[in-house]
């Protein structure tokens, strides 16, 4: 019996310090979530001079030597100067036309001919592939010392996406994890190992990222900053993987294989044909075809991304909760300065127009109506703003009210000059009574 009861207490003893530790980590977990340790703000390489070339456009991106898309370093401000520091995404960079027919530039035209009296600079710290996490970043960082009179903050319609996306699959980028995908797919571990990334979502990579750093390495899919990369094929190629794996493999990042291994048996020959150089690392990611591929991956693993995205069913709350958080937290880091905060909102075509839609569903995806009459993702904006002092400029209706001009590029999905026009108009409107405010104050 004495010995039994020895049992029964080592036993209980090292239960109860399973437990203890399981909840310690767990604890551990939601710090690192709530102060974001680990996430490094996302910018362009510093001091490029790129050419993109696409069928429906041809741009060239020059960035300075904080990396972005601006010709002015932070300098101090001129008496008689009203300073707008624009954080948003490639929207806001102006992926797709020249840096001279960006909104951000045409802003600042249209606030001089309004009111020559004052000198306005309008600060394009625009970043593709950013969202609200990397706008404070890069505000905190780089927009304050320009000191802003105000802070226009153009909100994405994928952002809240992208901020649900990053903590279940490292990124918010599939082009990130595919590398890693193929090598998932060329020695498959047990899906045992998943288990870490499930049970402590935040910790896993935080801890993972260190341990990489300290080893002298570089995290192949880190939120570091970064562009896409210039990938090319391999002149030593590795053993030929199957396409399929591949997917499933990218498919466990956003714990979607069950789903995906459906659709697999169902996939007809031109997707397979149009992915699979992708997959296995035969075409280019920095190409149009390489893009196209990209984009009917994506699709076979989140058909819904596009609606969903802007419709925000119940799944997208929290990171919604997030995106309001971090919306907030800008709008206290301009209020520390003095700044204004202004929100708007960067509508996707298919939110405006139905032209995308043959394209969208060619790639894979699945077409929503609801999109071009829903209006939840603005009005939560709109309401946040409303509550916490900030302006907000909605660019929705607008567009919507011009929706047969060509504002959009149908395959790629970026404004065109006209839709730059448009947006910097709207906001140039919008910004009227405080742009005098911010004025008076410097």
């Amino acid at each position: 019996m004495e010995s039994t009861r020895r049992i029964t207490s080592v036993l209980g003893a090292v239960v109860l310090g399973v437990l203890v530790t399981l909840a310690m980590l767990w604890a551990l977990d939601r710090l690192v979530d709530r102060l974001d340790l680990g996430y490094r703000t996302r910018r362009n390489a510093p001091s490029t001079d790129v050419s993109i070339v696409r069928s429906e456009f041809s741009f060239r991106v020059v960035t300075n030597s904080l990396g972005f898309r601006e010709p002015r370093l932070p300098a101090p401000k001129p008496p008689g100067t009203v300073r707008v520091v624009v954080v948003g995404d490639s929207f806001t960079q102006g992926f797709g036309v020249a840096e001279s027919e960006s909104y951000p530039r045409l802003l600042e035209k249209l606030l001089h001919s309004d009111d020559p009296a004052r000198h306005y600079e309008v600060v394009n710290l625009g970043v593709p592939g950013t969202n609200p996490r990397d706008y404070e970043g890069n505000l905190r960082e780089v927009g304050l010392d320009y000191d802003p009179d105000i802070v226009l903050v153009a909100v994405g319609a994928n952002d809240v996406h992208d901020v649900r996306i990053q903590p279940r699959s490292g990124t918010q980028f599939g082009w990130e994890r595919l590398p890693q995908a193929r090598r998932d797919a060329r020695h498959a571990s047990p899906s045992w190992t998943r288990l870490p990334h499930i049970l402590w979502p935040a910790l896993y990579p935080f801890a993972r990222e260190a341990l990489i750093s300290l080893a002298g390495k570089t995290n192949p899919y880190s939120s570091g900053p970064q562009s896409p990369p210039a990938s090319t094929p391999s002149a030593n190629p590795r053993p030929i993987v199957r396409w399929q794996d591949v997917v499933l493999a990218l498919a466990d990042a956003y714990d979607r294989r069950a789903q995906v291994a459906q659709r697999l048996a169902a996939i007809d020959a031109t997707r397979v044909e149009r992915m699979r150089p992708l997959l296995i690392g035969e075409l280019p990611l920095d190409s149009q075809q390489g893009e196209e591929a990209y984009w009917s991956v994506i699709a076979l693993i989140e058909p819904d991304l596009m609606s969903d995205a802007v419709l925000l069913p119940p799944v997208y709350d929290d990171a919604w909760r997030r995106v309001a958080d971090r919306l907030r937290r800008i709008g206290r880091c301009a209020r520390h300065v003095g700044a204004d905060t202004v929100i708007t909102f960067v509508p996707d075509e298919h939110q405006v127009t139905s032209r995308g839609r043959a394209i969208l569903e060619e790639r894979g995806f699945r077409w929503n109506a609801r999109t071009l009459a829903d209006t939840t993702f603005v009005d939560r904006l709109q309401a946040l703003a409303a509550g916490d002092g900030l302006g907000f400029i909605d660019l929705l209706g607008p567009f919507r009210d011009r929706s047969e001009e060509p504002l959009y590029f149908p395959r790629d999905g970026h404004w065109t000059p006209a839709g730059h026009e448009l947006a910097a108009r709207t906001l140039a409107h919008g910004l009227r009574g405080r742009r005098v405010k911010a004025g008076e104050r410097s």
